[in-house]
């Protein structure tokens, strides 16, 4: 059982994540949003932090 706190930590993290990832493919439509243009670098580093969200708000935790 995680607090609300940090739920509403974990979901913040999870759509930043996503946010980065599809900004990222934006640059494909030749929208300079992000420094650096489409980069394999900017994916990893959205899925990282949206997984590290997932942990916070408790999704892969054991249902007793």
């Amino acid at each position: 059982m995680r607090p609300t706190w940090h739920k509403v930590v974990g979901w913040t993290l999870i759509v930043i994540g996503l946010g980065i990832v599809i900004v990222n493919y934006l640059d494909y439509a030749d929208l300079k949003l992000l420094p650096g243009g489409h980069n394999e670098g900017y994916f990893f580093l959205g899925g990282l932090i949206a997984v590290a969200g997932s942990w916070w708000t408790g999704l892969f935790d054991r249902v007793p």
